[in-house]
């Protein structure tokens, strides 16, 4: 049986603020890793039952599925919800999500945005769900029998989480996304283009100042290590390779970021890039031992 090890960094300021009398966790990229979940949801709760905080927010950064071995079994976990009650949770939509979301809506023939997610991953996650891509269909009817084959598998419960995650949402000075946004689309939220919100990286990444949003983004979808700068916080530390899956936990002003990993040292930091961004990421502690 795997053991999991538990990492907190140093607390450190932020340039965003959550609502008063609040405690927040934002989890990066899963990508089918559901023993890292199951592992970081136990976390959150034992560091939750440590905070006096009256608001307690979870919010999942998308891109669920693909490239590890349970894209099914996380999306039953996360559709299921933690349980707790008194504990707020969001679950957005990510560029890996939105190809299994459009399998499920599209028309017959539409295959674009279905072969770029066969692309990265996409083919491997119907065949471990047991229902691999035929390739070709003769008919539309044929088609629909396959979407229809697909939705039975997921369940409907499952169907319904896929059909209403959305692309973003705000708390406090926050905005929480699955990639970024365009800096150059002006200061509103609802400038941005939806594309943008699942893809972005650069120029969003390394942004000089100023700033021209009013808030901070927190995002996933790029793999690196933990990331505070003035504009975005990323906590996508690349779980399907790293076997570390990463949150960011916000208290008023501050941040800081709890990893849960299969690895008994912190050697999973120097297999991600910094790229040049400001590394705020202290020495990790292992504080326990599952």
């Amino acid at each position: 049986m795997s053991q999991y090890w538990t990492y907190i960094s140093e607390w450190q300021s932020s340039s965003g603020r959550t609502p008063p009398d609040g405690i927040l966790f934002a989890v990066g990229d899963i990508h089918g890793r559901l023993d890292l979940l199951t592992a970081m949801q136990r976390t959150i709760r034992q560091q939750m039952a440590l905070s006096v905080a009256a608001t307690r927010s979870v919010i999942y950064l998308g891109d669920y599925i693909d490239r590890g071995r349970n894209s099914l079994e996380v999306l039953r976990t996360l559709a299921k919800g933690m349980g707790d009650t008194g504990v707020n949770e969001h679950y957005l939509l990510g560029n890996h999500d939105l190809g299994l979301q459009h399998l499920l809506e599209m028309e017959f023939g539409d295959n674009e945005l279905l072969l770029i997610w066969f692309e990265y991953g996409g083919k491997n996650t119907l065949e471990r769900m047991g229902v691999p891509w035929p390739g070709y269909f003769a008919s539309k009817d044929m088609f629909g029998e396959y979407q229809q084959k697909v939705r039975a598998v997921l369940g409907a419960e499952v169907v319904r989480f896929l059909e209403c995650l959305p692309a973003f949402h705000q708390n406090g000075d926050y905005l929480f996304v699955h990639a970024g946004i365009d800096p150059n689309r002006g200061g509103s939220i609802d400038q941005q283009d939806f594309a943008d919100l699942l893809l972005m990286r650069e120029p969003f990444l390394s942004w000089p100042s100023p700033w021209p949003f009013p808030f901070c983004v927190v995002h996933g979808h790029t793999p690196a290590r933990p990331t505070v700068r003035a504009h975005r916080i990323g906590v996508d530390t690349g779980a399907f390779y790293t076997d570390t899956l990463t949150a960011a936990q916000f208290e008023g002003t501050q941040v800081r970021f709890v990893s849960v990993s299969t690895r008994r040292t912190c050697d999973w930091l120097e297999s991600l890039p910094d790229n040049g961004w400001r590394n705020t990421y202290g020495p990790p502690q292992r504080i326990e031992k599952e």
